[in-house]
């Protein structure tokens, strides 16, 4: 039986331990593709390569190998070169990357040189890839065996002696290799390779394989590297020739600060469902941490069940986990129309004992309905009466703020009457907007706005309110035996980005203010009525003189002047202010262009806002400031009863023909639309007793004119009246 020598077996050896079994593999073949490129123009570095016409010619085929490519699609991607000389140089890379990616380094000996196991006379190969390490498939005159080449290392370039040398850098997410060598490097082609371990501590038996990460002409490059890891890189040169193989490994490294928590899993999907005996199986689905310095060694899940909304009674809500190694769960035993709340959290280990955790990242799923039979009804149920408290006092709330990147507003109260915080031990609240800058009305989608909360406390801090809104919040009192009591409400305004209150150092992002909101309305003009003894106001108002964008709706908003606002110098002028805290605000369709108000406080100052909305924001406010005049009336004035008088009968008849004169009136209460106008003074005729004369206001021309032809109408009609009874004017 042949015998392998004993020096064919040491060189095998030798050449495993140098990586002489890689002379085929891609990055390999690249390499020596690239220094021949770089030999034939007499270049050292591959960026002059790139930037040269033919040598990046030579160089194309170098950078698209791969051990798949056949001969024929190397030398139809060289059709794609410009100039003739390039395809040349082209096809002839493709021609040596056809040699040197199925024959290794080095001469086959002579046939008749072959001892031992080499010069059996059998077919053990067909191509140098059929062998292993540096071994070339060679003729022995009988057949193709396995044998030590010769010549393996002539016009290679020299093994660094060396270890390559790593530094951090500053920022601590990455990591300088370099590497030197006092011998001379013609036209080589470096190749470093990495190979790495997760922990604490640095065990050889942990690495993983050896990868390549740089392909270069220079003498150091940066590496990304991750916080946990051990990394350790090793260095070739390579020329058109070949190579003799890796240098040592540099010392093992790693970055100085230790391994960050990942980061949360996230997409979380419902996937599939099952019915089973009433309860329903679903599958959730999620994408791993997009960042982790440590590999995920498991999943944990949370889920439990979600109340629809707030209730008065306490009840305890169950939270399920469970763990899993996969970016998926099946959640049995669901109950049907339910709505559940899903977290999901991804783990690492660090260290024997130590685990590094993300934040959960959550979705809510709701599990389809099913029919359920009702239990019967028992004969006699049980009455229980129960107290139930009544509304809170004092229902205030503070000026909204911005604290931690949200709006909030503090909402306190006192205790229902006659309770104890022993009676009352809860207290519900619901808030809402109403109406908003943006054009959002809480009509149509208002449950999908309202925000609940539960509080055990006489002050709450409602939260994720939106800039330039009205808002709406409702408190109850709930009782110790968990009945609801009546609620009260309040409402307020949560003014623009711009103009909120900030707590704390953050500041809040504001947009830019869209150049082509709509200007203000025009021609912003009132009129007043009396009914019943309550005071109505009419507002008029026409469209802006120009938008650029439609108009969608007009807001409109009211409320109390207010007397000395915060943080005006006293003394100095200053433009009247609406009471946020107490005004109203009504969206409007875009045809609507008046607007009724009721229940006006005589003697009161008002201030109302009307702004034209459009899809990219609301536009500049039209202001108009007005006074509800006082009701006068006559001392000891007694109404007419029964039949109404001849007086009244024909200020009835010319009542059309006298409001064509009160239109005077009513465009000296309108509004200019190049300013915000102010009403000092306001129409009194529409509610002063015309037969008081104490402390009356001056009439305007309009109305001597018109109570000039009231009174020759109603003489004349006296005259004909007593014409008619016999009578005669003495």
């Amino acid at each position: 039986m042949p015998r392998i020598g004993t020096g064919v077996l040491l060189g095998v050896l030798l050449q495993l331990a140098t990586g002489g079994g890689q002379e085929l593999s891609p990055a390999f073949v690249r390499a020596r593709c690239a220094s021949k490129c770089l030999s034939l123009h007499d270049l050292s570095m591959l960026e002059e390569c790139q930037a040269h016409e033919f040598c990046h010619a030579c160089l194309y085929p170098c950078q698209h190998f791969s051990p798949s490519d056949i001969m024929s699609s190397c030398i139809t991607s060289c059709e794609s070169l410009p100039t003739v000389q390039g395809h040349s140089l082209c096809n002839s890379t493709c021609d040596y990357l056809s040699y040197t990616s199925t024959n290794k380094q080095g001469d086959c000996p002579a046939p008749e040189d072959a001892q031992g196991f080499a010069a059996a006379c059998v077919e053990s190969c067909s191509a140098d890839q059929d062998c292993k390490g540096a071994l070339k498939c060679c003729p022995n005159g009988c057949g193709h065996t396995c044998q030590e080449p010769l010549n393996r290392h002539t016009g290679t370039p020299p093994r660094f002696a060396e270890r390559p040398v790593a530094i951090e850098t500053k920022k601590g997410q990455s990591i300088v290799v370099e590497w030197s060598s006092q011998k001379k490097f013609d036209h080589a082609v470096f190749l470093l390779q990495e190979r790495s371990a997760v922990g604490k501590y640095v065990k050889e038996d942990d690495m993983s394989d050896w990868e390549l990460v740089e392909q270069t002409t220079s003498q150091a490059t940066v590496v990304k590297a991750h916080r946990g890891r051990w990394y350790q890189w090793r260095l070739a040169a390579v020329n058109e020739n070949g190579t003799r193989g890796f240098s040592e490994p540099s010392k093992a490294e790693r970055l100085r600060k230790d391994p960050a928590a990942p980061s949360p899993p996230w997409n979380l999907t419902e996937g599939d469902f099952d019915i089973k005996d009433g309860k329903i199986s679903v599958d959730v689905h999620w994408y791993p941490p997009a960042y982790s310095d440590l590999p995920i060694t498991r999943y944990r899940v949370y889920w439990s069940k979600r109340l629809k909304g707030v209730t008065p009674g306490l009840m305890k809500l169950k939270e399920h986990r469970k763990s899993v190694r996969t970016a998926m769960i099946t959640l049995d035993g669901l109950e049907p129309d339910t709505s559940y709340f899903v977290q999901v959290q991804a783990f690492a280990n660090w260290g024997d004992n130590e685990r590094l955790r993300s934040d959960r990242e959550s979705f809510f799923l709701s599990t389809i309905p099913l029919p359920i039979e009702l239990p019967p009804t028992p004969p006699n149920p049980m009455i229980l009466r129960l107290h139930s408290p009544s509304v809170v006092r004092n229902l205030s709330i503070e000026e909204p703020f911005f604290h931690h990147d949200r709006v909030k507003a503090k909402v306190y109260w006192d205790l229902p009457e006659g309770e104890t915080h022993k009676s009352v031990t809860k207290f519900m609240l619901r808030w809402v907007p109403t109406v908003c800058g943006d054009g959002y009305s809480g009509d149509g989608t208002l449950l999908s706005r309202i925000k609940e909360a539960t509080t055990h406390n006489l002050d709450f801090d409602i939260y994720d309110l939106r800039f330039d809104c009205h808002y709406e919040v409702r408190v109850h009192a709930v009782s110790s035996e968990g009945v609801m009591g009546k609620e009260t409400g309040i409402r307020f305004y949560s003014p623009p980005c711009r103009e909120i209150r900030i707590r704390g150092r953050q500041r809040p992002d504001c947009p830019t203010p869209a150049p082509d909101v709509p200007q203000q309305p025009q021609n912003l003009s009132f009129v007043f009525f009396m009914a019943d003894g309550n005071v109505t106001g009419q507002f008029k108002w026409r469209m802006p003189v120009q938008s650029d964008k439609p108009v969608t709706g007009f807001r409109v908003m009211w409320g109390e002047q207010v007397s000395s606002p915060k943080g005006v110098t006293p003394g100095l002028p200053q433009a009247p202010v609406i009471d946020r805290t107490s005004a109203k605000a009504k969206m409007l369709p875009k045809d609507q262009f008046t607007h009724l108000i009721q229940g006006l406080t005589p003697g009161r100052p008002y201030v109302l806002q009307v702004q034209a909305l459009s899809e990219v924001g609301g536009g500049a406010m039209a202001q108009l400031e007005f006074t509800v005049p006082p009701i006068r009336q006559q001392p000891n004035f007694i109404p007419p009863i029964g039949r109404p008088s001849l007086a009244e009968e024909w200020e009835r008849k010319f009542q059309g023909y006298n409001s064509d004169l009160f239109q005077d009136d009513e465009r000296r209460n309108s509004v200019s639309p190049q300013s915000t106008a102010r009403t000092r003074t306001s129409p009194s005729w529409a509610l002063q007793n015309p037969g008081s004369e104490t402390n009356s206001a001056p009439r305007s021309s309009a109305q001597s004119l018109r109570l000039c032809w009231f009174t020759v109408l109603l003489c004349s009609f006296t005259i004909v009246a007593l014409t008619t009874t016999g009578f005669s004017c003495m």
